[in-house]
């Protein structure tokens, strides 16, 4: 868990917030992954944000959960299928630790965790914030735009098309 918020620069370490912010307690999430026959694979450790203690105008300005439309996707599916069309899915590893945090975000970090302060400036979103959904759209969809050359969907923004 460590490497991944270090390797993303997820946090900045600092002695003291300013009066006008609260830090927002995180909580350390420990779940063991089974395999089929029920046997440990391996252990998991998630950092995640009390989000319910996150106040609208100070902490965050903005919350968007995207969603892709399932019957849109059917659709989506469906012409590409007829078309002979090649459809790709994605799945990102540590999403949100790529995007990007707009707003100034101070938490306060478990005892143990990092063995350092307790007190951080958030530099990038993390599980439990509540604009951290919107941080990746918006990460994503630049990077797909610009980068890539994608169009988003005029009636789904979770669904992209490109020409080739």
């Amino acid at each position: 868990m460590c490497v991944s918020l270090e390797k993303n620069k997820v946090l900045t370490f600092v002695h003291e917030i300013p009066e006008t912010k609260k830090a927002i307690p995180m909580k350390l999430i420990l779940q063991l992954k089974l395999n089929p026959v029920r046997q440990t694979v391996r252990y998991k450790a998630r950092l995640m944000a009390q989000c319910f203690r996150q106040v609208d105008g100070l902490d965050f300005t903005d919350t968007f959960v995207p969603v892709a439309s399932p019957s849109r996707v059917c659709v989506v599916l469906s012409v590409a299928a007829a078309k002979g069309f090649a459809v790709h899915q994605m799945n990102v590893v540590t999403a949100f630790l790529g995007s990007e945090l707009h707003e100034e975000v101070y938490v306060s970090l478990p005892v143990g965790v990092f063995g350092r302060e307790r007190l951080a400036c958030r530099n990038r979103s993390l599980y439990g914030l509540k604009q951290s959904p919107r941080c990746w759209y918006t990460t994503i969809d630049n990077f797909l735009i610009t980068k890539i050359g994608f169009r988003r969907g005029r009636f789904d923004c979770c669904v992209y098309t490109h020409d080739n």
